[in-house]
């Protein structure tokens, strides 16, 4: 079975897309990965929309539709906000 899932390239979810964010999701969509992003601030996904990726509405939209999920946030609030808030 891994021998399989690692002949798959994996779609890749990116939550947070401030400087170092956003250049990390775009180096994957570069590599060919299919990448579904999300950010509290929506205009920071436009860019990267435009690169291919699927802009997400939640950090749960982003974990349904990808088998690896990234995050580049802020600080422990932010953490927290998005592994245990509503969405």
């Amino acid at each position: 079975m891994a021998d399989s899932i690692l002949s798959q390239r994996p779609a890749i979810g990116f939550i947070g897309l401030g400087g170092m964010g956003s250049r990390m999701a775009a180096r994957l969509l570069a590599a060919g990965y299919q990448v579904a992003i999300y950010d509290r601030n929506p205009s920071r996904a436009e860019a990267l929309r435009g690169g291919g990726a699927q802009v997400a509405e939640s950090p749960r939209d982003v974990a349904a539709s990808s088998d690896i999920v990234l995050s580049s946030l802020t600080d422990d609030t932010a953490v927290a906000d998005v592994m245990y808030g509503e969405h």
